[in-house]
């Protein structure tokens, strides 16, 4: 019984199964037939096994004439026969061919594909023709016409400017409409115009323009070259273009088509990215000097000082001395400058009223920018204070205001605001999010232009007379305002006079000082020999000698025991031989083996009572080490004078109740 159940069940899940099978065929069936495309299936014989209802109306034969017929009958053209042939060969499907079918009115014009069919067991695979009649919409002459149509819409459509030119003499004759919406010139001008490109290529690139045309036009092979061109609104832009030669029996060039695209927006990202490595090399380059010369810095004004003060007063070897120590200083002066524009200095971000600032300048601008320059502020009152450099915006407020003079060749007028705004996350803005104070300097020179613009904040770029320049300019403004969080604006027209935006972080109600500010060591006194209150030791760690030298010989005179190292794996092991207090570790930040906070922490484990001064100097690994050290950290920054040397080491040294006295 159970038996005659499961027969039951399978017959009838056969019959259903079957069922849907049939009414799945008759509906496609019903789409194949209501297809406005003839689909034939081919045979590998070449004959037409099946065809759907659209296929006898495109052959205009009945279904008896169509089905098993060899397909050279029906379509005599010996291309398309030998289209199915290399798909049946190669599998690879085949679209968009092409056919003119011979009739008693004329060619009749024919758009075909072919794909190969998966072969049923046991049989052998075949192909599927798909052939759409072009004429059947508007007789033979609308073919043509849509073709064309067709193919002009593709040009139009395309992201680039496509255009053909006599080989001989480079005179376009078809230029599509994206040569308009691009360069800005219609394509009656291009056509019409005499050497009509010749006048558009960059005067720089045009020899080169020139030789790539004649290679072009010289080799059969598909040229490229990218170079930069004038669009009728004086825009620089660069193209990108594809030159393909059209070549006569002989293998003479006679036509040339090409293809330009515009590729301005990643070739001046380029030109950024080559602009920025450079400046980083120069900064790098900047900061290692620094470095290296305020390292010798140091020891000439340390030996100057103790000669002045082993010297008499009214011995004019004294004045001689100073004379040395007034130099120094203006060398420090020097490598200040080049540390800002190398970013290399750990600065002190001090709370800076903006507005008192300016007022406290305006007279000194006023002299500066003479009777003839008219000099306006606006002062925002709610402005609020910013965190900055206070010298180097001093010295970029002065500078901005020179610039302005010179550009101002007679009479004119100098504009300086200051504003608040607030920079979103949503703004996209470079800068991070917040409050920002902004100063605006503004003058009625004669501008810039937007070659001038691209280097503005390279070094050594002027636009002034060079003789009278420093070399640096904006390039300092710009690392002053980077230091700070913020950053420059610059717009410039020839004609119309330049503004200078700078963003500055608004500061919050309490700041940290980053860091130490770099201390002159111009004439200073001479530090006097001041016994400590009790014999306290120093363990120095500096890798230059000379300083090493001198920093123990004035730490010495003045009582205190020192223990010196060239690196740090010799000061730990002077650390554990040492069997007495070690009081103080003066040491540099960039050790061979390992940095300073290294170095402090690990004696630290044995010496829990040991105090440290940092010596920074500006080579890019102390800078990127400061901000590993905690707030309350204690350092120097070089070039740093002996006597500031021993102030601070005196105050570290001194009990806590005492340092806060001495604040």
């Amino acid at each position: 019984m159970i038996r005659a159940d499961r027969q039951i069940w399978k017959n009838r899940e056969v019959s259903r199964l079957l069922a849907l099978v049939e009414t799945e065929r008759h509906y496609y069936q019903q789409i194949v037939a209501g297809l406005p495309s003839a689909l034939l299936v081919i045979s590998p014989e070449l004959r037409v096994v099946s065809a759907n209802e659209r296929s006898f109306e495109v052959l205009n034969l009945p279904s008896e004439d169509v089905l098993g017929r060899r397909l050279a009958d029906l379509l005599p053209v010996a291309e398309l026969a030998s289209r199915v042939a290399e798909v049946l060969k190669s599998g690879a499907p085949q679209r968009n061919i092409l056919l003119d079918v011979p009739e008693k009115a004329g060619a009749r014009p024919l758009a075909a594909g072919i794909s190969l069919l998966q072969p049923v067991e046991g049989e052998e695979a075949g192909v599927l023709l798909a052939i759409e009649d072009l004429s059947a919409a508007g007789g033979l002459t609308a073919a043509p016409k849509r073709a064309e149509a067709r193919y002009q819409d593709l040009l139009d459509g395309l992201d680039a400017i496509v255009w053909e030119c006599d080989a001989a003499t480079f005179q376009f004759t078809y230029v599509n409409r994206r040569g308009e919406e691009i360069l800005g010139f219609p394509a009656k001008e291009w056509v019409e115009t005499p050497d009509f490109w010749a006048g558009r290529v960059h005067p720089e690139d045009r020899d080169l323009v020139s030789a790539f045309h004649r290679a072009a036009a010289a080799h059969a092979a598909t040229q490229e070259c990218e170079y930069r061109v004038t669009a009728a609104d004086s825009r620089t832009l660069w193209l990108r273009e594809i030159i393909t030669p059209s070549l006569d029996d002989s293998g003479k060039a006679v036509r040339l088509r090409g293809l330009m695209l515009d590729v301005t927006g990643r070739r001046l990202r380029q030109e950024q990215t080559s602009r920025e490595e450079k400046l980083d090399a120069l900064s790098r380059m900047a900061g290692r000097m620094a470095h290296d010369f305020n390292n010798q810095l140091m020891v000439i004004t340390g030996y100057a000082q103790e000669i002045a003060g082993e010297l008499k007063p009214g011995d004019p070897l004294r004045d001689d001395a100073r004379e040395i120590l007034s130099a120094a200083d203006r060398a420090a002066g020097l490598t200040r400058t080049l540390l800002t524009y190398a970013r290399r200095q750990v600065v002190e971000l001090r709370d800076v009223d903006l507005n008192a600032m300016l007022r406290a300048l305006e007279s000194r601008l006023r002299e500066l920018l003479g009777d003839a320059i008219q000099l306006e502020m606006s002062l925002d009152p709610a402005l609020g204070s910013i965190k900055t450099d206070p010298v180097q915006l001093e010295k970029a407020i002065v500078g901005l205001a020179t610039n302005a003079r010179e550009a101002i060749a007679d009479h004119g007028e100098v504009r300086i605001a200051t504003g608040r705004s607030t920079i979103s996350a949503e703004a996209g803005a470079a800068l991070v999010p917040g409050e920002y104070a902004t100063l605006t300097i503004a003058d009625s020179g004669r501008g810039m232009d937007q070659e001038a613009r691209k280097h503005l904040f390279e070094p050594f770029f002027t636009t002034k007379d060079p003789a009278r320049a420093d070399g640096l300019g904006l390039a300092l403004v710009h690392s002053m305002a980077k230091q700070s969080g913020g950053d420059v604006e610059v717009e410039s027209t020839p004609g119309q006079g330049t503004t200078v935006r700078i963003h500055m972080p608004v500061s919050a109600a309490s700041v940290t000082p980053a860091a130490a500010p770099m201390p002159s060591v111009a004439v200073e006194a001479p530090p006097v020999a001041e016994p400590a209150i009790e014999l306290r030791t120093v363990l120095l760690v500096e890798e230059e000698g000379g300083i090493r030298a001198l920093v123990r010989k004035i730490l010495e005179r003045n009582g205190y025991i020192v223990l010196e190292a060239s690196g740090a794996e010799q000061a730990q092991r002077i650390s554990d031989a040492h069997r007495g207090l070690i009081d103080l570790l003066l040491t540099g930040m960039a050790l061979q083996g390992a940095t300073g906070l290294e170095l402090a922490r690990q004696i630290e484990q044995t010496r829990p009572t040991l105090k440290t001064i940092y010596v920074f100097g500006y080579t890019s690994r102390d800078v990127a080490l400061a901000s590993d050290l905690p707030e309350d950290a204690v350092f120097l920054q070089k070039p740093f004078s002996l006597d500031a040397l021993l102030k601070k080491v005196k105050a570290t040294l001194s009990p806590p109740e005492a340092q806060a006295a001495a604040q």
